[in-house]
C-alpha cells in the first residue's frame, strides 16, 4: 500500500472509531512515520537534469539510460546517481531496455573464431567486415569497418559503390601506416578478402590473415557488433541522398563511436579513453605527412618514433611500394582525403 493510501486510511479509522493517530495507526499495523511522510517536491536538479535527458535523446535516441548518463555527465561535469537517473528516465516515458531473449548458438569449430583466437592487447587482431545499404534513389552502397578488437576502435569506417581486393588493400595499408601493423585480421570468406592479391600484399608486412568457418558470422563476432550498432545508430537512422553525404556521415560516426558514445563492454569508457588508459601510443600521422610514411624513413627524430620497433622499417616500405604498384594497375578508386582525420580525429 502507498504512503498517501496509508495516511488515508489511517486519518479514516481515526475519525470513525475516535482514535488518535498513534492508536490508529497501531491497530492497522502502520508506521506513524510512514503516515506523517510527505512527498517530496521536484527538485531544481531534477529539472535540469529532464531537460538535458530530452535535448540528447534527440540527437541519440537509440541509447539506452546508463549510455545517455554517462554522455551527459562527461559534457556537464555533473554526478548523477544511477538510481535517480533511472527514475528520472521512468518518469519521462523513455525507451525500457527490454530482456531478450538469447538463442543458443553452436561456436563452430574454426580455430580462428573471436572466442578462441582472443585480442591480448592493442593492434594485436584486427576484425573487418561489409555491411551493405542504399541510398535514396535505390543504388547500393557498400561499407567497409575496420576495428581493433582490443580497444574497440572503429581505424576505418569507408563507403563505396563498390569495393575490389585491390581497394581494400589500399585502405589496410593507411590503417598499418597510421596506427601500426597487427600480428591477424579475423574475416569472413568474401571474395575481396580470401584474395591472393590481397594475401601477397599483407604477408609483405607481416600481417596474417585468419578467415572464420563459412556460415558462421557469430565468428567474427566484433565486426558483426559494430555492424549492429552502425545499422541501429546510423544506417537505419538516415536517408542517403548521395554517395558524398554517406562519406560524410561516416566520418561523423566513426568520431563520434570513437570519443563520444561510451561501451558497456569498456566500463563505459570510449574506445579513445579506454586505449589512453592502456598507454596506447599516439597515432602516426596521415600518410604524406610524416616523411616516415612517404621515403621509408624510420630515423629516431621521426614523428614516428614510438612505432620504431624491429620490423617497422619493413612496413613503411611495404605501404610505398604497394602503393606504387596499385598506382601502376591504374586504381579506379579515389583514397579519402589527407583531412579526415583532421576534421574527426580518432
Amino acid at each position: 500500500m502507498s504512503v498517501g493510501r496509508r495516511r488515508v486510511v489511517a486519518a479514516q479509522t481515526g475519525r470513525d472509531w475516535k482514535l488518535s493517530e498513534r492508536k490508529a495507526c497501531r491497530f492497522l499495523g502502520f508506521s506513524r512515520t510512514s503516515c506523517r511522510r510527505r512527498p517530496r517536491e521536484q527538485r531544481v536538479e531534477d529539472t535540469a537534469l529532464i531537460a538535458a535527458i530530452l535535448l540528447q535523446v534527440k540527437s541519440t535516441p537509440r541509447l539506452g539510460c546508463r549510455k545517455t548518463l554517462r554522455m551527459i555527465c562527461r559534457k556537464r561535469g555533473w554526478v548523477v546517481n544511477h538510481k535517480r537517473g533511472a527514475r528520472v528516465w521512468k518518469q519521462l516515458r523513455l525507451n525500457a531496455q527490454r530482456a531478450r531473449t538469447v538463442r543458443k548458438r553452436a561456436k563452430g569449430s574454426s580455430e580462428n573464431a573471436c572466442s578462441v583466437l582472443r585480442a591480448m592487447r592493442a593492434r594485436h587482431v584486427f576484425s573487418w567486415d561489409f555491411v551493405f545499404d542504399a541510398t535514396e534513389g535505390g543504388s547500393q552502397l557498400k561499407w567497409l569497418s575496420i576495428t581493433d578488437e582490443y580497444t574497440h576502435e572503429c581505424l576505418a569506417l569507408e563507403v563505396e559503390w563498390s569495393m575490389d581486393s585491390a581497394y581494400v588493400l589500399e585502405i589496410i595499408m593507411r590503417v598499418v601506416s597510421r596506427y601500426g601493423a597487427p600480428e591477424f585480421i579475423r574475416s569472413d570468406n568474401g571474395g575481396e578478402f580470401i584474395a591472393q592479391r590481397l594475401k601477397t600484399g599483407l604477408a609483405e608486412i607481416g600481417v596474417e590473415v585468419k578467415c572464420i568457418e563459412p556460415g558462421a558470422p557469430w565468428q567474427n563476432g566484433y565486426s558483426e557488433s559494430f555492424h549492429g550498432q552502425l545499422r541501429a545508430e546510423l544506417l537505419d537512422m538516415e536517408v542517403f541522398g548521395s554517395l558524398a553525404e554517406a562519406k560524410r556521415l561516416a566520418r561523423e560516426y566513426r568520431w563520434f563511436y570513437n570519443t563520444e558514445r561510451p561501451h558497456g563492454s569498456l566500463k563505459l569508457l570510449t574506445p579513445t579513453e579506454w586505449a589512453a588508459q592502456l598507454g596506447r601510443p599516439e597515432p602516426n600521422p596521415q600518410p604524406g605527412v610524416s616523411r616516415a610514411h612517404t621515403s621509408g624513413s624510420t630515423g629516431a627524430s621521426s614523428p614516428s618514433a614510438p612505432y620504431d620497433t624491429p620490423g617497422t622499417q619493413r612496413v613503411h616500405s611495404g605501404v610505398a611500394q604497394l602503393r606504387q604498384r596499385t598506382a601502376a594497375r591504374g586504381l579506379t578508386h579515389n583514397p579519402v582525403s589527407a583531412n579526415v582525420e583532421t576534421q574527426f580525429p580518432s
